[in-house]
Order: structure tokens, then C-alpha cells, then sequence
């Protein structure tokens, strides 16, 4: 009984952690939108993490067709193009936040100290950046050597399933190391006594 009520606590932390962070990114995202009826020129200026994520994505994927040997340009914010070719541009529902809501979600939720969950916080989160990073570049290239497969694959599932795919196989690894932790803390406490 005690085992199942500790899973009803974490599947309600998840859930709460999830929603504030997935829906205050949806309303951060209405609030530093110009033009919009509730827009804050200072979250805009100073807390606009949307732009830092679009920046990163951008830059990330920049650098990633560049060591393929494309020549790459950015001609504004939101879009990046292969010189003389197509482009691609990244919108607010290409940046991943609901994957990583949910990594954060999963992770803040469980057990350890908070350093423990800062590593894999911050390593998760850079992983599910580098997918996006990936796709982008797949998108770019499929656009450029005209790969018709591709073209009919929807990216924004694609980069879903590679993403919690890879967040799957994380929690895994994070509940192994969490597991040898706890247990490397309970034989130190036993040697203690």
C-alpha cells in the first residue's frame, strides 16, 4: 500500500510540475507576443526564454549543416537557409518545450539531493535540444536533395517520437544511477553506525 501511494505522489508531481511549466511557456509565449492584447515589453525584453530556445535551435542547426558543408545564412530570427536554396523557418511549435516540460517534470519530481537533479535536468534538456538540432538539419536536407519519403513524414511527429524516445531511455538510466545512489548512501549509513 505504501508503494502505491508513493507513486500517486509522484505521477501528482509530475502532473503539476508539467502543467506549470507547459502552460506558463503557452502563456509567456501570449505575453511577449507584440500586438497581443496582454503583451509585457519587460518579459519580452528581460525573461524571453522562447527566443533563447529558437536562438539556440537556430545557431545548434547552423553549426550541425556546416560541418556537413552547407553554407548557411540566417535572414532573420526565424528563419535559416543552405545559400541559394530552401529554408526553413521555426516557429514557436518547433521548439520542444513540451518535451521538455516533461523531462524537467519527470525528473524534479523523483528522488535525490538537488544537484543530482540539476545534472540530469540540464543533460536531458541539452540531449532533446540536439534532437531538435537533428531535425532541423533532416528537414533542411530533405528540402534540398528533394527526398520525397521524407517530405511526407510529419516532423513535428518525428521529432516527438525521437524525443521521448530519448527521454524514455534516460528515465531508465537516471532510475539505474538513482537506484546505485541510494543504495551506495545506505551501506555508507550502515558502516556508520
Amino acid at each position: 500500500m505504501y508503494l502505491q501511494k508513493d507513486w500517486i505522489i509522484y505521477i501528482a508531481k509530475v502532473l503539476l510540475i508539467f502543467c506549470v511549466l507547459f502552460y506558463g511557456t503557452e502563456a509567456m509565449i501570449g505575453l511577449q507576443a507584440p500586438g497581443g492584447g496582454y503583451y509585457s515589453p519587460f518579459l519580452d525584453k528581460y525573461l524571453n526564454y522562447i527566443n533563447w530556445l529558437r536562438s539556440s535551435i537556430m545557431h545548434g542547426t547552423k553549426w550541425l549543416m556546416q560541418m556537413l558543408g552547407y553554407k548557411m545564412y540566417m535572414p532573420n530570427f526565424y528563419t535559416l537557409k543552405i545559400q541559394n536554396a530552401n529554408g526553413i523557418a521555426i516557429g514557436t511549435g518547433c521548439l520542444g518545450y513540451g518535451v521538455m516540460s516533461c523531462w524537467i517534470a519527470l525528473i524534479t519530481a523523483n528522488k535525490g539531493d538537488w544537484k543530482f537533479k540539476a545534472k540530469w535536468v540540464l543533460m536531458g534538456l541539452l540531449l532533446i535540444q540536439f534532437c531538435n538540432c537533428i531535425r532541423m538539419s533532416l528537414i533542411l536536407l530533405a528540402g534540398y536533395k528533394h527526398w520525397p519519403t521524407f517530405n511526407k513524414i510529419s516532423h513535428h511527429d518525428f521529432f516527438n517520437y525521437m524525443s521521448y524516445g530519448v527521454v524514455i531511455l534516460l528515465m531508465l538510466w537516471h532510475q539505474k544511477t538513482l537506484t546505485k545512489n541510494q543504495a551506495l548512501l545506505e551501506n555508507e549509513e550502515v558502516a556508520a553506525i
